[in-house]
């Protein structure tokens, strides 16, 4: 026979495997979340999914071969979204999945997602979602077009924040408009049509005029217009940045490991000062060791302390 050929699952090649040779791996895995994403798993039973079967099919093809990095990322990107997969976006954006059909029927129960409230009665999984409810309100950006898809009072269609949180019920019954209308009913000839019966309704229709209403049906963004939910833009949406440690002032090719160590350590915040060790319990007295003046503390040792200073 002629190379490449498969023995036990995995091509037998002469030269270094390629994208082309990795793509049965790629599609053995797909297939298996493909057949699990229809279930309602939790989240440890994605995981002990994810550990027993698919990350093993990645070590078996491992076992014998290198695999391109492109193809390792590609992996590590599947069982991550498989993972962390946006429930609540998937909710909002209505899609058509046994998950969420299972979700409008048994938990929505034909109710609008952003109604719903935490109960006794409410599974882990379902708690977590409904607890980064706020968090997807203000990374949702909509777009406008016929109305018939966005609930007027309920969703988070203006800034990020649902009329009916930021002006109460009360609004609703100025407009004699139902709590569960779509924004269709304020809509007439592609232009917004609200009264104007209180000093509520002016801010309100002064805040929709900004709003562009456009061609065909409603749509919903990620982020800003155009972009659509990814693990990625949903974890940088939602993670605390903190700011950028110039690293080469800390390590570069002829520097002393000892001396770097002891920087770095500096950056962290992480040197084991009196200040810290009688937190901790460790010492009574968190007054500068060299006696003079001051509480023990990182700033004081490299900016405030003389003894420091002089050395």
């Amino acid at each position: 026979g002629e190379l490449p050929v498969r023995y036990l699952g995995v091509p037998l090649v002469s030269i270094k495997l390629g994208q082309k040779d990795c793509q049965a791996l790629i599609e053995s895995i797909m297939q298996r979340v493909k057949a699990w994403a229809s279930n309602y798993l939790s989240f440890s039973g994605q995981l002990q999914l994810i550990l027993a079967t698919l990350v093993s099919i990645q070590v078996f093809r491992c076992r014998t071969f290198i695999l391109p990095v492109s193809m390792v990322k590609k992996c590590e990107s599947i069982l991550r979204s498989f993972l962390w997969f946006g429930l609540g976006w998937e909710i909002v954006t209505k899609k058509e999945s046994m998950w969420v059909r299972w979700c409008d029927m048994v938990l929505l129960k034909d109710k609008s997602f952003w109604a719903v409230k935490i109960t006794a009665a409410s599974s882990w999984c379902w708690r977590n979602v409904l607890r980064l409810m706020e968090c997807l309100a203000r990374n949702l950006v909509y777009s406008i077009g016929d109305g018939r898809a966005t609930a007027l009072w309920l969703d988070p269609w203006i800034n990020g924040e649902a009329l009916i949180t930021k002006y109460g019920t009360r609004v609703a019954n100025d407009v004699d408009i139902s709590l569960h209308a779509k924004v269709s009913a304020v809509i007439a000839n592609r232009q917004w049509a609200w009264l104007r019966n209180s000093w509520d309704l002016w801010e309100i229709d002064t805040l929709v005029q900004r709003i562009c209403i456009e061609e065909g049906p409603n749509a919903i963004h990620w982020g800003s217009k155009g972009k659509t939910f990814s693990c990625k833009a949903a974890w940088q949406g939602v993670r605390h940045i903190l700011p950028k440690v110039a690293v080469d002032i800390v390590w570069f090719p002829d520097c002393i490991p000892k001396h770097s160590f002891y920087f770095w350590l500096t950056f962290h915040h992480a040197h084991r000062t009196t200040d810290k060790l009688r937190t901790y319990g460790v010492v009574a007295d968190n007054q500068c060791m060299f006696r003079y003046g001051g509480l023990e503390s990182i700033d004081h040792l490299f900016f405030g302390c003389k003894f420091t200073t002089g050395v």
